[in-house]
């Protein structure tokens, strides 16, 4: 969260000077908060970005097989590669979410037994990108 580094000081500053007991105990709470939620997001950042979306729609393309690839199609198959280059950077291994994430965008082009053999192929090629 951009906001969180103007924010910390500034609620310092107010829980180190506020009179009021009630006042400063929220604010001390708050100060907590948002530092945990500070660190978390840092923690998430650092992997996020670093799997191309350009190599997993390669491995979604072999995985579709030889399909027309245009229009709505094309826009699909770049999203899911987009969130499944997420799902890498996150380290995320779990079949289901991959198969939540993907389904959808599959399912209105590829019949039902080509979607699951997408996401099995899919998700363990992902799987073999996650940096541990």
């Amino acid at each position: 969260a951009p906001f969180l580094p103007l924010l910390l000081p500034a609620l310092e500053k107010v829980a180190d000077t506020v009179s009021d007991p009630e006042a400063r105990s929220v604010c001390e709470k708050a100060q907590a908060q948002l530092t945990r939620l500070h660190t978390a997001c840092a923690t998430v950042a650092e992997g996020v970005g670093n799997t191309s979306p350009k190599a997993v729609l390669a491995i979604v393309m072999g995985a579709i097989g030889p399909v027309k690839t245009t229009g709505t199609l094309a826009a699909s198959l770049d999203y899911v590669s987009i969130m499944c280059a997420s799902l890498i950077d996150q380290g995320n291994k779990d079949v289901e979410a991959w198969s939540g994430r993907i389904t959808p965008y599959l399912a209105a082009f590829l019949e039902k037994t080509a979607v699951a053999s997408a996401i099995t192929t899919v998700h363990a090629e992902g799987i073999k990108m996650i940096k541990e």
